[in-house]
């Protein structure tokens, strides 16, 4: 009996010592700290808004720098720190980075094979939908730039006049699919049916933005103003749609000079 007792004292005083220096704590109501300093009530969410709190490394730092990392997590001998979410920077910051050395997907709908949009290690945006924005602006201060040469108008407008205007629609081979499948499926639960109707119809409206679009050929562009056009990883060729306006600029200029001139000769004949 007193073998028994004695192991039991030393089992409760364990488990003292362990929840003394607990780096990780579960609250009575489930939200969970992670952290040295989570033992303190001063450092608890009193709002009880977030699930999981992630703290730094304790001392003075408590509230920076915390992060969670994701995955290979590397070191830098070995090409640095792979997948992390958390604190920008070791100071109290309270900036968001997520972090991904290969780049950072962002994914929606019915799973994570859904690639909305993806940031590449270039820092490049690939967008696989629409944009909309108050307002796009560009970098342009001239102070950035260099091997600065102006473009004469009448080539511009020889350029301009080169290229044809297309209406088209997108190909929706990969939506078409989905929508094949979400047909296919039958479910008797009724959050499970309101899901898969619900991801129907963002699948439809997606394939009407698709539709009905104006532009130009890429490999068109390509051979009359080629450094407006981009090659990705899987030669895709995009546009800079944005770069033609200084083109056009110009081009009006020259047609205006030509009509100014035609107006000139009338006047005298």
């Amino acid at each position: 009996m007193k073998t028994i007792k004695t192991s039991l004292l030393l089992t409760l005083f364990v488990l003292a010592t362990i929840n003394a220096f607990a780096q990780i704590k579960v609250l009575e109501d489930g939200r969970t700290y992670i952290g040295r300093e989570t033992d303190n009530p001063s450092y608890n969410d009193p709002t009880k808004f977030c699930t999981t709190n992630s703290f730094g490394v304790g001392g003075d730092t408590y509230r920076a720098g915390a992060k969670i990392s994701f995955g290979d997590f590397g070191t830098p001998a070995n090409g640095g720190a792979n997948a992390f979410v958390g604190e920008f920077g070791a100071y109290d910051s309270d900036i968001l980075s997520a972090h991904g050395r290969n780049g950072i997907y962002f994914t929606v709908g019915g799973g994570p094979s859904l690639v909305a949009a993806k940031l590449e290690p270039s820092g490049e945006l690939r967008v696989y939908g629409n944009v909309t924005a108050n307002d796009v602006s560009i970098n342009s201060d001239i102070r950035l730039k260099k091997n600065i040469k102006y473009l004469t108008s009448a080539d511009c407008l020889s350029k301009v006049r080169k290229l044809n205007a297309i209406a088209y629609d997108y190909k929706t081979e990969k939506e078409d699919s989905l929508l094949t499948l979400i047909n296919s499926q039958t479910s008797d639960v009724s959050k499970y049916a309101e899901g898969m109707k619900n991801f129907k119809k963002d699948i439809e409206k997606k394939k009407l933005r698709l539709a009905n679009q104006i532009g130009f050929s890429a490999q068109e562009v390509q051979i009359v103003l080629p450094e407006l056009v981009r090659k990705d990883n899987e030669d895709m060729l995009a546009v800079n749609y944005s770069a033609l306006t200084p083109i056009l600029v110009e081009s009006i200029k020259e047609q205006q000079a030509i009509i100014d001139a035609q107006k000139a000769t009338i006047d005298a004949l």
